[in-house]
């Protein structure tokens, strides 16, 4: 492995008949019944992995790949990425006619200049390619200053981590209402909100009160408490205002305004 200040380069392997997850999860949209999508490879399979403290940030795996297809198929113009790992996404937008540019939005300056001497050298067109070094959430705040068409955001290592930064970053959206914004494991981001949502509705149904969400002991509650505060004029009357408050473009805006 190649190794600089924490971070390290390595081939990692699926074994045969190991099992791993390949691609994003699978969501009914009528029951909202999610299915892990689950495989295995008959023979060794390599595969390249980045990683910090021991810590793999980014591989290049079956998911990996399968989830970022549709964002890559996407991608136009001038595009815009935050989180640099192993620079997958950037390189194969660059592989694109209809992409002019990428910039990559990255906070530490080891892995830039690790990725700069280990991985730029094989990218193709580095003349449409920039990395910034800056804040995630702060360029975003201040994006509006330079325009980008479409922009990719893969920030957090799993969807665990990654809602409270998917709220925070669907937020700062209608800052740069010109460009086009995607996340990375989205449908697994809103199946945790989901799983918020119906904690609370089963709260309510069980007749908790304002007073019940003005105190939290854990990010989970955090979140229910914020949820409650913005739902709490919604009226439900049918199964039918349920599932629309549980389908994937309520959640999108439940996740735009929540604070």
């Amino acid at each position: 492995p190649l190794k600089e200040k924490g971070w390290s380069l390595f081939y990692d392997a699926y074994e045969p008949h190991e099992g791993f997850v390949y691609d994003e999860l699978a969501i009914d949209p009528e029951t909202f019944k999610e299915t892990t999508r689950f495989g295995f490879f008959e023979t060794r399979f390599p595969f390249l992995a980045l990683a910090q403290d021991g810590k793999t940030w980014m591989s290049v795996t079956p998911h990996e790949i399968n989830t970022m297809e549709q964002q890559i198929q996407e991608a136009h113009g001038k595009v815009l990425t935050f989180g640099l790992g192993l620079g997958y996404y950037a390189f194969r937008c660059l592989e694109k006619e209809n992409v002019s540019s990428v910039s990559v939005i990255e906070r530490d300056p080891t892995l830039i200049a690790f990725f700069k001497e280990r991985l730029l050298p094989f990218f193709p067109h580095p003349e449409r390619f920039r990395i910034i070094e800056e804040d995630a959430f702060h360029y975003a705040g201040a994006m509006k200053k330079e325009h980008y068409d479409y922009a990719f955001v893969d920030l957090w290592h799993l969807p665990e981590d990654g809602l409270p930064m998917y709220i925070r970053m669907r937020g700062l959206e209608k800052k740069s209402p010109a460009t086009t914004f995607s996340y990375w494991v989205e449908p697994s981001l809103l199946s945790l909100l989901r799983r918020a949502v119906l904690i609370l509705l089963q709260e309510e149904m069980a007749g908790s009160t304002d007073e019940d969400y003005d105190f939290a002991s854990s990010e989970s509650d955090a979140l229910i408490n914020s949820l409650h505060k913005l739902l709490k004029k919604n009226e439900i009357h049918s199964s039918r205002d349920v599932h629309a408050l549980l389908g994937d473009e309520s959640l999108k805006e439940i996740a735009l305004r929540l604070r």
